[in-house]
């Protein structure tokens, strides 16, 4: 049985260097290209709304799925949610629009299932080698939360062919190599000074598990139809995915002090004897180029492709600035958090 308690994480840093830090990288105005992308500038009222990005959500849907996603995860004993659920199904809500009301609720089931299993995992090689033998079959005693994941791909399997849905559950699980290693690094106190950060930034990120999930939104998109066009843009899509959460991620690791002493940007910073704000900027830059690259390969002739592609990263931005989960409030006080919002 997998252990469905979360363990506990690190808590709130007293290390106010590390807030500086981040702090700084905003203040130099390291954020400025990406609140430009979305039109917006946190608690500034005088911002113009032209090119405002505002996503649009179905609030039924949405809270049709929340309860019925919650519901399902109490029934197994699942705990330590918080706000995950709802968070999470928000998240995919904005990201990858369908008008389809059952393939909503598949993909929002997946997506949440995949952060509860990152986050339970995170510091507990128990829940990661589960994982990984319930992916590959490997016995080992009976678990709800393996029961979980066949139940969600099950329902996701309506909605795509076999040979997807093996590429997006092979994508799925992935992850867990990764947290298995992170979760070394935690319990024997060496993330502090072992190297491999930047494998297991990119064995962790869900990363092409997140961006294929975009096949399900059109027909321009379908993986199997286009599986070319997906391996041009793969590497930029799992670029950006990583860059804009090692950005926006940053003052929430500044916070639970141990993440951001592990994470990979300070890390480089050390490494190289970089200022961090320099370190910080040429991830936003990074990310940036990627989401040019993204659109460049699906031009205007291809209107819906591109708007869907745009939507995408847009709306991956804008959920990571505007989540409470990831504290840019403390930063930007007249920010209100999507959960606020959306109700």
């Amino acid at each position: 049985m997998i252990a469905l308690e979360r363990t506990p994480g690190p808590v709130e840093s007293k290390n106010e260097g590390y807030r500086n830090l981040v702090e700084t990288a905003v203040q130099e105005h390291c954020l400025q290209k990406l609140l430009q992308l979305i039109g917006v500038a946190p608690g500034n009222p005088a911002c113009s709304e032209a090119h405002r990005y505002v996503p649009r959500v179905d609030q039924a849907q949405l809270e049709l799925e929340v309860a019925t996603i919650q519901a399902e995860m109490n029934a197994r004993g699942f705990v330590g949610k918080g706000q995950l659920v709802h968070s999470v199904v928000l998240m995919r809500a904005i990201m990858v629009p369908t008008d389809n009301r059952l393939l909503s609720m598949a993909l929002s089931r997946i997506w949440v299932l995949g952060t509860y299993c990152d986050d339970i995992c995170e510091y507990s090689r128990e829940n990661s080698y589960c994982l990984l033998k319930s992916a590959f079959k490997v016995a080992q005693p009976a678990s709800l939360l393996a029961d979980y994941c066949d139940f969600a791909f099950s329902e996701l399997a309506r909605f795509c062919d076999a040979g997807v849905l093996a590429v997006l559950r092979f994508y799925f699980h992935q992850p867990a190599v990764g947290s298995l290693f992170e979760a070394e690094l935690q319990n024997t106190g060496m993330q502090y000074v072992a190297g491999g950060a930047e494998y297991i930034r990119a064995m962790t990120g869900f990363c092409e598990f997140w961006f294929l999930s975009l096949q399900f939104s059109d027909e321009s998109l379908n993986f199997e139809r286009n599986k070319l066009f997906w391996l041009e843009i793969m590497e930029a899509g799992i670029a950006y995915l990583l860059t804009m959460n090692d950005v926006l991620s940053a003052y929430k690791e500044a916070v639970a002090e141990i993440e951001f002493a592990n994470s990979v940007l300070y890390k480089r910073s050390m490494k190289h004897k970089v200022p961090y704000v320099k370190v910080f900027q040429q991830a936003v830059d990074e990310g940036l180029d990627a989401y040019d690259f993204i659109l460049s390969a699906a031009p205007p002739e291809e209107p819906v492709r591109r708007s869907l592609l745009e939507n995408y990263m847009k709306g991956y931005f804008y959920w990571h600035l505007y989540s409470a989960r990831y504290r840019w409030k403390d930063v930007f006080p007249g920010l209100t958090y999507l959960e606020e919002g959306f109700r």
